[in-house]
């Protein structure tokens, strides 16, 4: 064999590595996070939710079109343009002067990071993203390497097609690049600032937008986020992300937040690969900079923007909820972080070496342990084979709802996992599901949408999940009633199983992923309210009860029975069991537990104790969330809490 096909085969050997663990980890049934959206639009030709991410959606529709499995064709997209990103990868390697094996190992390196791993099991836009973007690195790269003029042409249209799929994430990543270009023009300014090549690299930035033509074109009745895109105003906002306005900036973050959370990102990047590879990304990172200052300071650009100055960007309250919202952001960052794990790794080799030949084994031996222990404890984190959580929540409320049922829901993570068992697996087709802002839907709800769904409860049962502004005649264990007019439910057997499956699930650390997590923490609240309210209502039967022991031995059951019972003033739970109750969680929240939720659990503790106690703990329910939404906070701070 030559040395060229050596050489391939070692990238493909890596690459197949890295292939069989994706595919070993994978889902197989739905998701949480946008996968259940992602699933609708691909399968429907529909317009995904702003900024509509054209080119993604052109992609993946004819792959639906193919009629296979939905859930196996949705990942191996996502699978299939990691691998893609992973080789351009090498190749930027390549261009940063690492040897083959080096190259290899970053690559494997790369594939085994916790989130791009993640990001490149399900249906998702970022591997996408990344590839689109390691892509023009490369470009870039070989544009100031060789000075060809094809290189700058080719960044124009692969720039455009990145724009086309995810233009923020693009953008913040464009100084990075545009400082590694810069180099070569200023070097030579009369040679590549030509008219020609204007010309060239406009049009063929304007061929890479094309796929946005493709939101225009679609029909109004299109499946999407508020429908198909009636004019060029429309248009506008709707890449404009105008709608997300209030996700992106909560009115309550402030300077804290976004140090808290530029703080959280640079322990993220040391959780990647581990905290001894992440040392040697530093040491990468100090090479880098000496050998070859403009890439790696392009390359630091990239990082930053992708990170710390979207950070800056958003108003993102440090939370929870919010950290996993912004994980999957930094995918750039973390390449980056491989490729200083790469550079470091082959700098610490050559002085080892420099020291014995010998030595060479020894970081062989090293660097393959260290691979080993990551890919180990990323595969525990990642494995998501056996996942069932959103499987498990939609089956069981889909076969609750009576026949001929109507079903009005709230936000991405019920539309995402019912309206794909619905809609693309036609599950319960005798259902219709509205969602209340008519987002992802294909029935959609009038302005007066109250008065409609009130009149629609003489027609067939109206229920609801969780629907702030809609009444609620009747609470059951999944749903609520919006009329008492409509058939009784008994609860289920199947919907008991779940609550103590997720009940145990929990107790037990088993949802690793943000989103599972998540929701996994919220639905604990509403089963510890329900459960709870039906003792109190008298009416709970053995198997409920035995249930609810499950459900109030994690933190969201517990929180969740004590307040109702302390609201209700029931005498049920007395002092003593209260504090029985609470009294784990004093010094040990889950890593999900809200802001809210904390100064909730003070406040009640507080109320429990004797006074000489209480004052500390209503100073810890202030030091939760120190804002006017704390009454504790509110109550140490009055002259802050004011109305103005």
């Amino acid at each position: 064999m030559t040395k060229a096909q050596v050489n391939s085969l070692k990238l493909v050997t890596s690459l197949l590595v890295i292939a069989g663990l994706y595919l070993l980890t994978a889902p197989r049934h739905i998701t949480f996070e946008d996968a259940g959206l992602f699933q609708q639009v691909c399968h429907f030709g529909g317009i995904a939710h702003p900024p509509g991410y054209p080119l993604f959606t052109i992609i993946c529709t004819p792959a639906f079109a193919l009629g296979f499995d939905p859930i196996l064709t949705g990942n191996l997209i996502s699978i299939s343009f990691g691998l893609l990103t992973l080789t351009a990868l090498y190749f930027v390697l390549g261009e940063l002067g690492l040897s083959v094996n080096i190259r290899c190992f970053t690559v494997l390196i790369a594939g085994i990071g916790l989130e791009f791993w993640s990001q490149s099991l399900i249906i998702e836009v970022y591997s996408l993203n990344s590839f689109l973007l390691i892509s023009l690195v490369f470009i870039a790269l070989s544009f100031r390497r060789t000075g060809a003029a094809v290189w700058l042409w080719l960044g124009a249209l692969v720039l455009g097609l990145s724009l086309a799929n995810h233009w923020p994430l693009t953008l913040l990543t464009m100084p990075g690049i545009a400082l590694i270009y810069l180099a070569a023009l200023v070097k030579n300014p009369r040679q590549h600032l030509t008219r020609r090549n204007l010309i060239i690299s406009s049009l063929l930035l304007l061929l890479g937008l094309v796929p946005y033509l493709h939101l225009l074109l679609k029909p109004v009745e299109t499946f999407g986020y508020s429908g198909g895109i009636a004019n060029f105003s429309e248009f506008i906002a709707y890449i404009s992300r105008s709608a997300y306005a209030e996700v992106d900036e909560t009115g309550f973050a402030g300077l804290r937040d976004k140090v808290a959370f530029a703080g959280w990102f640079s322990r993220s990047l040391f959780e990647q690969q581990g905290w001894i590879l992440g040392v040697i990304a530093l040491a990468g990172i100090s090479h880098g900079l000496r050998t070859r200052p403009l890439e790696h300071l392009g390359l630091l650009l990239i990082t930053a923007g992708n990170s710390y100055v979207l950070i800056g960007l958003l108003g993102f309250e440090y939370n929870y909820q919010y950290q996993t919202a912004f994980s999957h952001y930094p995918i750039m960052a973390y390449l980056c972080w491989s490729i200083w794990i790469g550079v470091g790794t082959a700098f610490l080799t050559a002085r080892m070496m420099a020291i014995r030949p010998s030595y060479s084994w020894v970081s062989v031996l090293i660097m393959s342990a260290l691979l080993a222990a990551a890919t180990g404890h990323n595969f525990k984190e990642n494995d998501r084979a056996g996942t069932t959580l959103a499987e498990d929540y939609a089956n069981a409320l889909l076969g609750a709802l009576p026949k001929h049922s109507a079903l009005v829901v709230d936000g991405d993570a019920q539309m995402s996992a019912l309206g794909y068992k619905r809609y693309v697996e036609l599950q319960r087709p005798d259902i219709d599901i509205y969602e209340w802002e008519n987002t992802f839907a294909f029935n959609k709800l009038p302005l007066d949408r109250v008065e409609y769904l009130q009149a629609l409860t003489k027609i067939r049962p109206v229920f609801s999940v969780e629907v702030s502004g809609l009444p609620r005649a009747d609470e059951y264990a999944l749903f609520q009633a919006i009329s008492p007019e409509g058939p009784a439910i008994v609860v289920d057997e199947t919907t008991l199983a779940l609550f103590r499956q997720v009940a145990t699930g929990y107790r037990q650390d088993r949802f690793r992923y943000g989103s599972d997590l998540a929701f996994a923490h919220q639905f604990l609240i509403g089963a510890g309210n329900y459960l709870f309210d039906r003792v109190l209502q008298g009416e709970i039967g053995p198997a409920e009860a035995e249930t609810l022991v499950q459900v109030q031995q994690t933190f969201p059951g517990a929180i969740a029975v004590a307040s109702l019972a302390m609201a209700t003033g029931s005498t049920l739970l007395d002092r003593e069991r209260l504090l029985m109750l609470l009294a784990p969680y004093e010094e040990n929240f889950p890593v999900a537990a809200m802001p809210g939720e904390k100064w909730q659990y003070y406040i009640m503790l507080s109320r429990l104790v004797p006074a000489d106690r209480a004052v500390s703990y209503i100073e810890r329910a202030a030091a939760a969330q120190p804002d006017r939404r704390n009454p504790a906070w509110c109550h140490l701070n009055p002259e802050a809490c004011q109305v103005r």
